[in-house]
This record gives structure tokens, sequence and C-alpha cells, in this order.
């Protein structure tokens, strides 16, 4: 199954870069208030990517390290967008590592897989094994292709549902209401886990 999405990937090819020791982050520039999301009593971050995505890949390693620290604290989400059948792929074994998939060699290996014109199971299962994962043959087995096409429709509706048209995007939902940090020329890939402390420390003051 497919799930046709359109991203407007190219936007990020070039992105300015800033020293980030030096950005003082500011709404608007930096990140905005979403219009269609609504206020609730806890933080959730929601983190939006593919793994063919150019910035993503660049701000992959920052990205997923930093979420595995704020999830110890905040409900976090990533929702893997599928654009074809190599990104299809790389969603069932994403989901399919579970807890594991959190493996920063791993998901460095799944954005240098997406770039292959061709990508079969088996070369991709021997590629995760090799990264240090040796029963993931069963659990690809175990989590099949029909139950990552679900998830991956789920995700097209949520991308949907928060009106996305580009990545990578991270939304922090909360107390004050939705935002939504991504990369601009204001705001460098690399600066986004930055930002997105800075957007959780302005939903949880009072």
């Amino acid at each position: 199954m497919k799930v046709k999405l359109f991203f407007l990937i190219i936007l990020f090819s070039n992105l300015y870069i800033a020293n980030a020791k030096t950005i003082n982050f500011i709404e608007n520039d930096h990140y905005s208030k979403s219009k269609i999301l609504g206020y609730q009593p806890n933080v959730e971050v929601h983190y939006f990517f593919s793994f063919q995505c150019p910035a993503c890949a660049k701000s992959s390693k920052t990205m997923h390290e930093y979420l595995d620290r704020i999830e110890l604290n905040y409900k976090v989400m990533r929702h893997p967008l599928v654009m074809n059948q190599t990104t299809m792929q790389l969603t069932r074994a994403y989901f399919a590592m579970d807890a594991d998939r959190n493996n920063p060699g791993i998901i460095e290996a799944f954005y240098d897989l997406a770039r292959l014109k061709e990508l079969t199971d088996e070369r991709l299962i021997a590629v995760i094994q090799k990264k240090g994962d040796n029963i993931f043959a069963k659990r690809w087995e175990n989590f099949s292709q029909e139950k990552a096409a679900s998830f991956a429709k789920l995700t097209a509706e949520l991308a949907k549902q928060y009106q996305i048209n580009f990545i990578p995007i991270c939304f922090v939902l909360g107390p004050k209401g939705g935002f939504m940090v991504y990369p601009s020329k204001h705001l460098p890939a690399e600066e986004m886990a930055a930002c997105i402390d800075h957007v959780i420390l302005l939903q949880t003051t009072v």
C-alpha cells in the first residue's frame, strides 16, 4: 500500500547555518503558534519526518537522541511518513524494532538505505542485523506488511489533520496551545531540539 504525500522537501536543502549559542528563540521567527491545534493539560511532542527527507536526515542524530531524553518526562510520538515503497519498508522496520529502533546507528542506516534506487527486504534485514539486532528477522516477520500499512495510514491521516505540507516538523502541544517547530531561514535543522526545549519551557512556565 502506498500513501501519497507531497512535501516541500527541497525547501530545506540549503538551510541557513547559524551559531546555536547566539540564537534567542523568537515566536514567528523560530517557531509559531498553530491555528488548528487547541489547548491540553499535559505537554505532548509529535515529530513528523521521512527517511527520504534531506533535512530530516541532517537533523536525525540530534533529534532522535533528544526525543529519547525528553520522553522520560513527556509523551513523545514519532511519525515516519510514507512516500513510496522504500519508505514503506523502512517504516515497517522502524516500528518492528519497537524500543530498539531509537539506536542512533540504525536510524542513520535507515537514511542511507533510503537513498537506494531499490531496497530489498533481504538487504534491509542484513543491514539491521549487522548493526547489532540479531533477532530483527523475527521482528520483521512478526510485524506484517498489513500492520505497517495501517500505521502508515494513521500517520497520514494525522498529518492531514495537522495540515502538514513540509517536514521535518515538530508539534509541541500543551496548556498554552499548539506550537510548531521546523527548519527555516532563521532556524537550522540542527537547532530544532534546542528550540523545542524553549517551547516546552514556554508551555510549562506559569
